[in-house]
């Protein structure tokens, strides 16, 4: 429903994601955002960006440090009301995109639509995350089994499994 859809549960803060659009959007860099929840092993939710850039900004990933970097910084509004992103609520991801989706026959952001395209962004890095991980493990297999070397195999393997289970 549609509260669900506007405030995530992270480490036990409620982030408001109409917030966190509204605080990106006054940004000088930013002509349009949305901002969405992503499910987090470590923290439930944490959010996602969707920005369109203004015109004479590139969507590059020194754009999206000078960004991350000035959701840190105060904003004034035109009327005067201060805002700044706590650390918490500044987006885990961001995304640029030339435009938003709109619901069919209205102004409205497809908040749904979004949703769902990070939760199959998310599926498919883990999909290569595996991939890279089975095939780093099928190396370490065959150079250690060639080697007639089993023990500096198995001691390899449970390092690799110790550093993956640190990093989940």
């Amino acid at each position: 429903g549609r509260q669900s859809r506007f405030y995530i549960m992270s480490s036990l803060n409620k982030v408001y994601c109409d917030n966190v659009q509204n605080i990106i959007a006054m940004s000088k860099y930013v002509a349009d955002c949305a901002v969405v929840k992503v499910p987090d092993e470590k923290y439930l939710y944490v959010n996602k960006a969707y920005i369109v850039l203004n015109e004479q900004y590139l969507p590059t990933a020194e754009m999206k440090n000078i960004i991350i970097e000035s959701f840190s910084n105060s904003y004034t509004s035109i009327a005067g009301k201060t805002a700044q992103l706590k650390n918490y609520e500044i987006p885990t991801y961001i995304e640029f995109v030339s435009e938003l989706p709109r619901k069919t026959g209205t102004e409205k952001i497809d908040y749904q639509y979004l949703e769902q395209d990070a939760l199959k962004e998310l599926e498919q890095n883990k999909t290569k995350i595996l991939d890279k991980i089975q095939k780093i493990t099928n190396d370490i297999s065959n150079a250690c089994l060639v080697n007639d070397n089993f023990d500096k195999y198995e001691t390899t393997k449970k390092m690799l499994e110790v550093k993956l289970e640190s990093e989940s």
